[in-house]
């Protein structure tokens, strides 16, 4: 039946092109069509009757009928992804009330419900044709709907016994069947929704997601326990052992002191002790990881994402450690006492720990060689757009290469705010060499950038600074450890890799030095570029301008003696002529025979000169408005009195 392929299919189709909305009204079109199929629709003329229950013998005359339990359940899931999305993303930015999540929570159920009788009637043995795989994706499937429903409700623990069934079945088929569909469920849905749940009830960060899913599995369920052994070949129980024993084989014990900077310190505090060991176990799993050869084959998003192992764990040290500090701070112990100055010294060293690995990554995000190593896609000659887009694609890359060197540096600055830290010269000389190094590969990718866009004197400027940057370091850093290849990046840096990195800005300065030349040769200035103008203004009012010589006339700087010069200021619109012109489009109206008259007298005594035909004296025509108004007294409005 291969439900879990055709539901994930259909999603994935589904959301490519639009929302869990227009998945669902999909939905409600492909059931709708099912139904006809099946004779399951009621006329319009008819009375509504409700459909029957989904029996196996349905299912072995025709087994459509189980699409038909499935999507009536889809849509309900449907339904309720659609309406949780709307209100996580309104513009209220309220959030999800009770109201909206009862809701969501009935239509989860009902999905839920739909989907157990589906379990029930293949699991029947009437059912011939259903086999016992098609009975663990079914279960898989209404688990993964009962977690969702549990994750709603806030349940926490029920969440987590939901969706570790589903991930144990689901585990079992990807390592049986091969296909790909099986983890992409597991890492789109399942297991984040595992270590939220998890950190909701409270569970360590440092517990890996398959010990949380054999912790509550259900171990009493004999059934599917039985189901998940013929999968196997060797059951449920001895299957999740082997992920544990791969797990345990590198698992460290827990760590009784800590150094730091030649200082040991002992760790009373279990909850700091457990972490520092899942963090050694982490750091041994993923030196094995990137130093296999099916890694190199991985993207460097992939490769940056197997330091979660490491960086969950060590994120858990900085937390209990703060929390044991705090609560020393709550019960009034001094700083002088031994126990607040070793958390102190514990704090320092598991803060600069993670500053290590979060660093680590970045420089496996880089790429080769901290992203000093160029790798250059080869374009197809006689294709101009694609190499268009190769360089933009380069571009984007230095672009990505200087922001991670921008979150190394100031991961790098805020080691030196730690405690402790500033009062030690030679270890803050040494995260100044760190610092210089990182910048010099933040001058290389730029300057590679304005290499690109044919501007090779920015380019040499950029590489002249970096490889001053680079001496810098490995002046500072010449006392560093030997290197070691199989440890996985950190904060560390060993002096052949600037010896390396050094060597490379050479052969790229001299090589931007040659091209300099080159351009400087053959396409030479005009001798008029040269020459300054016979005016040119004052370097006072040029500032924000580059010399186009190069060169700077210090004999003008400011003019002087200062001479008058206009300035610019506020307008002001004063049109004192308005009632005196006669503009197009300005017409005069005429009210019972009457010309209206300005208020005020200016306008009196300019309307009545062109309204009076010859009379020239103004008081004339100012007795011949006082006669109008004795002919008619107007009322309110202008309308006359009758």
């Amino acid at each position: 039946m291969e439900i879990t392929k055709y539901i994930i299919t259909k999603r994935n189709e589904a959301l490519l092109r639009g929302d869990h909305a227009a998945y669902r009204a999909q939905l409600s079109r492909r059931l709708l069509k099912v139904r006809r199929r099946l004779g399951r629709t009621a006329g319009k003329s008819r009375k509504y009757t409700a459909a029957g229950v989904v029996t196996a013998g349905d299912i072995v005359g025709n087994n459509e009928y189980v699409y038909l339990v499935l999507l009536t359940a889809e849509r309900a899931w449907a339904h309720a992804m659609q309406m949780k999305n709307a209100l996580s993303s309104g513009r209220d930015k309220q959030g999800i009330n009770n109201t909206a999540r009862k809701h969501i929570v009935s239509r989860l159920n009902k999905a839920v419900k739909v989907a157990e009788k589906l379990i029930t009637a293949i699991d029947d043995p009437a059912s011939g044709n259903a086999s016992e795989e098609d009975v663990l994706e079914a279960r898989a499937y209404v688990s993964s709907l009962e977690g969702a429903c549990y994750f709603e409700k806030h349940h926490w623990r029920n969440c987590l016994q939901s969706y570790s069934t589903a991930r144990v079945i689901y585990s079992a088929f990807a390592a049986s069947h091969k296909e790909p569909i099986f983890q992409e469920i597991l890492s789109s849905t399942v297991d984040p929704s595992i270590r939220y749940a998890a950190y909701k009830a409270d569970i360590s960060r440092g517990h890996p997601i398959p010990r949380i899913a054999k912790e509550f599995f259900p171990q009493d369920d004999n059934r599917l326990s039985s189901l998940i052994e013929k999968l196997e070949q060797k059951g449920a129980k001895e299957g999740i052992s082997k992920a544990s024993e791969e797990d345990g084989a590198d698992e460290q014990p827990a760590p009784s002191t800590i150094t730091w900077r030649g200082r040991t310190v002992n760790l009373d505090d279990a909850a700091i002790a457990l972490p520092l060991a899942a963090v050694s176990s982490g750091s041994v799993r993923l030196s094995k990881a990137l130093l296999s050869p099916e890694t190199e084959k991985l993207k460097l998003a992939e490769k940056a994402a197997k330091y979660d192992d490491v960086l969950i764990p060590s994120q858990d040290a900085v937390d209990a450690t703060n929390h044991a500090i705090s609560e020393l701070v709550r019960e009034g112990v001094s700083t002088s006492d031994a126990r607040m100055q070793s958390l102190q010294i514990i704090r320092t060293a598991v803060e600069y720990a993670l500053v290590g690995w979060r660093v680590g990554r970045n420089r496996t995000l880089a790429g080769d060689q901290d992203g000093a190593e160029m790798n250059r896609a080869k374009a197809k000659e006689g294709k101009k757009a694609h190499k268009e887009e190769t360089t933009t694609k380069m571009l984007s890359r230095f672009r990505e290469q200087v922001v991670l060197y921008d979150g190394i540096i100031q991961s790098i600055d805020s080691v030196k705010e730690l405690l402790g830290v500033a009062a030690d010269e030679a270890f803050v000389k040494e995260l100044q060499g760190k610092r210089d190094y990182f910048r010099a590969l933040k001058c290389l990718s730029i300057a590679r950038s304005h290499a690109l866009l044919s501007e090779p004197r920015n380019a040499l400027a950029l590489l002249s600074r970096a490889l001053s940057l680079c001496s810098s370091s490995f002046t500072l850093l010449s006392s560093s450890p030997p290197p070691d290849d199989q440890t996985p990046p950190t904060l560390v840096i060993y002096s052949s890799t600037i010896q390396n990195l050094q060597s490379l800005l050479q052969k790229e300065l001299t090589r931007q030095h040659a091209l300099v030349e080159l351009s400087t040769h053959l396409f030479p200035s005009p001798p008029s570029a040269s020459k300054e103008p016979s005016y040119a203004r004052p370097l006072v009012e040029s500032l924000d301008t580059y010399p186009s010589s190069g060169k700077i006339d210090f004999k003008s700087l400011v003019s002087y003696p200062p001479k008058m010069e206009p300035v610019p200021v506020k307008p002001i619109f004063l049109d004192v002529a308005w009632n005196y012109i006669e503009y197009p489009g300005r017409r005069r109206e005429d009210v019972g025979g009457q010309r209206r008259q300005s208020l005020s007298s200016t306008g009196n005594t300019a309307a009545s000169r062109d309204a009076k035909k010859g009379k020239d004296d103004v008081s004339k025509g100012k007795e011949g408005a006082e006669g109008d108004e004795k002919k008619g007294k107007r009322g309110w409005f202008g309308f006359g009195r009758g």
